[in-house]
């Protein structure tokens, strides 16, 4: 890939994430993880692009199944889910014997 194709690319993807007007956005900070690149051969322009281009794939998975939020609104607040366990839950186990059969424990006889 030249050089001019990979701006075309960031440039669309700029463009794209600046046109979510009323949206938050979010940007990476390519100096946090440019490290991870050290050793990769890649100037450090390059590097910026890979880093830009994942985080930008990461961003389009996370609009496309969730809303970006503040964590504030959900600090210090308890929410009952059917992972505690529902009891009314169409797909709950009920069982109305508690204690086990005698006979489980018990060893089969000689004989």
């Amino acid at each position: 890939m030249d050089g001019n194709s990979e701006n075309t690319i960031t440039n669309a993807f700029n463009e794209a994430i600046s046109a979510n007007e009323g949206k938050r956005n979010v940007f990476v900070d390519v100096e946090a993880y440019q490290h991870m690149l050290d050793g990769s051969g890649l100037t450090d322009e390059q590097k910026q692009q890979v880093l830009e281009s994942i985080w930008y794939c990461m961003v389009g998975f996370v609009d496309a199944g969730f809303a970006v939020r503040p964590l504030e609104p959900a600090c210090g607040q308890l929410q009952t889910s059917q992972d505690e366990g529902d009891k009314n839950a169409p797909d709950a186990v009920n069982c109305t014997r508690n204690q086990k059969d005698e006979d489980t424990n018990s060893a089969p006889e000689a004989g």
